[in-house]
């Protein structure tokens, strides 16, 4: 049986084809984040090289997560995508444990710890049992400090640290750890591998997915959510939710899209958004109700903010925001370096809005808008 794995959790993209007993081949790129560019022709350069076909293969395994959001998305869409046309199965495959499979098996426990940001990580702790690894604490989102300190618990053997987090806060780790016999994997093994991943699905118990079924384990929320549901408590009617345009979002996008502006895009046009490589839409939904909708396109290492509406009685509530945010949070994990857009000179909640988020108004477009005439403001958002 041939299996295809696809890794992008992280910076790097890796994609292997593997058989129960070898490595056919794999490809790594570790250079930006660009993955919705690298990570498909990644695939088809392998089989290429392989001299197989997608056709030839039997099954997909992908890295489910925790990770980086984008590189999760990319990498589902890809599998899922796969399994689908080609009728195959997937299994979705643990982040951490991909990372822990990196070690060979030795004595003492393996620590996977994955950067989240704000001095947390994602974390789970494995053994090695013979040639089997077992999971002796389950992934969690924790502070890094308070990894440390439960790792100190284990002194019958030494402890290995592996993930880019080591790189990220070696210095505090060795710190905190002190004399606990731990070390820091070397950079070779801080990286998921597809190959990994594949090789689990073999050796490992691993449930198979339906490909409709399957979606990314994030761990937590993003950013923009958080601070949404900070700002406006968790409502019975749901929680605001923050994900990618899909087909059945699009006559409610256009729907809102005529309510918002006087020279509307068209059902069509948002369409083509969908589909566009270079274009990255958002969709915000409550309780099943879509709130609003955001899009950017990519252009080099600048994000271009297309359309930002929110329905009339959700204005103000901070939906616009955190749509806003996302897209930004998202654009910066892809290598976006500044963001633009415009907005008319009278929209002062709209300007607002933007300026909250960190754009300056650097220009004026005359005559920009139509229906009625009026200069358009240029604003940016620049890398500090």
């Amino acid at each position: 049986m041939k299996i295809l794995a696809i890794e992008s959790s992280g910076m790097a993209a890796s994609v292997a084809v593997v058989t129960e007993d070898q490595v056919l081949g794999e490809y790594t790129l570790n250079h930006k984040r660009t993955h919705a560019e690298t990570l498909m022709p990644l695939v088809k350069s392998l089989v290429d090289a392989l001299g197989m076909t997608v056709g030839d293969l039997d099954g997909i395994a992908v890295s489910a997560g925790p990770g980086s959001y984008t590189g999760l998305r990319i990498g589902s869409a890809s599998a899922k995508g796969l399994a689908h046309v080609l009728g195959i199965p997937l299994w979705p495959v643990s982040t951490l444990e991909i990372l822990a499979y990196n070690a060979n098996p030795q004595p003492g426990v393996v620590c996977a710890m994955i950067d989240a940001r704000r001095k947390e990580v994602y974390t789970a702790t494995y053994r090695w049992e013979g040639e089997r690894l077992v999971c002796v604490e389950e992934p969690r989102n924790i502070p890094l400090v308070e990894t440390l300190e439960r790792l100190k618990a284990y002194g019958e053997g030494p402890i290995l640290l592996v993930g880019d987090a080591t790189r990220a806060h070696g210095d505090l780790i060795r710190e905190t750890m002190g004399d606990v016999p731990c070390r820091l994997a070397p950079a070779h093994l801080n990286m998921p591998r597809a190959s990994a991943a594949a090789m689990l699905v073999f050796q490992e118990e691993i449930q198979q997915e339906s490909y409709l079924e399957h979606h990314p384990d994030y761990m937590k929320k993003t950013q923009a959510e958080r601070e949404y549901d900070a700002l406006h408590g968790q409502e019975e009617s749901g929680e605001l939710r923050i994900r990618p345009l899909e087909e059945g979002d699009l006559e409610g996008i256009a729907l809102l899209e005529r309510e918002a502006f006087s020279t509307p895009w068209s059902r069509e046009a948002f369409e083509k958004e969908l589909h566009s490589p270079q274009s990255r839409m958002l969709v915000a939904e409550k309780g099943g109700s879509l709130l609003g909708y955001a899009g950017l396109w990519k252009v080099l290492d600048e994000g271009h903010f297309t359309n930002v509406a929110v329905r009339k009685e959700s204005r103000g509530q901070g939906v616009g925001k955190a749509l806003v945010q996302e897209l930004i949070s998202r654009g910066e994990e892809e290598g976006l370096e500044s963001f633009t857009l415009e907005v008319r000179r009278s929209n002062g909640p709209a300007l607002g809005l933007y300026e909250s988020c960190g754009f300056a108004v650097e220009g004026i477009r005359k005559e920009y808008y139509m229906e009625p005439t009026e200069d358009a403001l240029l604003l940016w958002r620049r890398k500090l």
